[in-house]
């Protein structure tokens, strides 16, 4: 079994963009994990609150509250919640990255969103890279 994907997680995706939030949870899910989606920070929260949810992966620009302030806000609610921020953008100021959050630029393949996931749950150990 491949170590990158051997792990299945529940998993809240909040991404304004509808086309990369779709496309996004078909990638998750064929790769066996559980997938719940927000369209902004509130509602995540919102989610966050009434589910038990493994990780967080959030764009950094949304419309109600940059993705950093949610991954904050989130990891208040959960201790140590993992999170793997998606961005556009070249640069990302405010991001402190560790073993827990992982940075991913769009776009990003399957591949990538595997490897950050391994990344974020495993204290920053995966078996292989990409």
């Amino acid at each position: 079994m491949d170590p990158v994907t051997a792990s299945k997680y529940t998993i809240l995706l909040c991404e304004d963009d509808w086309l990369i939030r779709s496309g996004t949870i078909d990638v998750l899910e064929e790769q066996g994990h559980t997938v719940f989606e927000a369209a902004d920070a509130t509602t995540a929260l919102a989610i966050l609150s009434e589910r038990p949810i493994d990780v967080l992966m959030t764009d950094i620009g949304l419309p109600d509250m940059s993705g950093i302030v949610l991954a904050n806000r989130a990891k208040a609610m959960v201790a140590g919640l993992p999170v793997v921020f998606v961005t556009g953008h070249s640069e990302v100021e405010d991001i402190q990255t560790g073993p827990a959050i992982h940075l991913v630029s769009k776009p990003y393949s399957s591949e990538t969103l595997a490897t950050a996931i391994s990344l974020v749950t495993t204290g920053g150990k995966v078996c292989r890279t990409i």
